[in-house]
């Protein structure tokens, strides 16, 4: 994310989020990056785990922006484990929009060979796998967890796309400023 303003609806969902527990959105501290800390799933789950909230951001080769928010932090399991996260959501940068989660549902899901994935295998919105920049296995597909209306419009309608960059930032939060403050 090089300019704020290219963010700023994420950020009003993040305030709207945490609106009840009078906090609201501070800053993003930098946790992970593809292209400076490497693109293996090992690298990623060895800084990324144990975090949260977070917000991953999605470049493709093709130019398509997009990602999601969690407030339940990633893990490397032996095999797919699914979170509910009801306040969980994916986003397109380009089309300044974001997806709300289905409540109740498996909204993140962890697994050692995987990246961020935005909920888990067969019903998948967002995942990456294995090396995300040279690997073209990647999706971003309408899934049945969140409210896409086509499938693949996160990524332009490709069916796999191949990642320029995935960055993760921590999400700060701080207590709420009040205009009468």
């Amino acid at each position: 994310i090089k300019d704020i303003k290219d963010v700023d609806f994420i950020i009003k969902k993040i305030n709207n989020i945490f609106e009840e527990k009078d906090l609201e959105f501070y800053n993003m501290d930098l946790i992970y990056s593809a292209t400076e800390d490497g693109d293996a799933c090992t690298i990623f789950h060895s800084l990324c785990d144990g975090v949260c909230p977070v917000l991953a951001f999605i470049k493709t080769k093709k130019g398509k922006r997009f990602g999601g928010y969690t407030n339940v932090p990633f893990q490397s399991s032996n095999t797919f484990k699914g979170k509910v996260d009801d306040q969980a959501f994916i986003f397109s940068i380009d089309k300044k929009k974001t997806y709300e989660v289905d409540k109740g549902k498996n909204a993140v899901c962890s697994y050692k060979n995987y990246g961020p994935v935005f909920y888990g295998y067969e019903y998948c919105n967002i995942y990456l796998i294995g090396n995300f920049l040279s690997v073209e296995g990647n999706v971003a597909k309408k899934g049945d967890r969140y409210k896409t209306t086509e499938d693949y419009e996160l990524n332009g309608g490709d069916k796999k796309f191949l990642a320029t960059e995935v960055e993760v930032y921590q999400v700060i939060l701080r207590e709420a400023q009040h205009e009468d403050d």
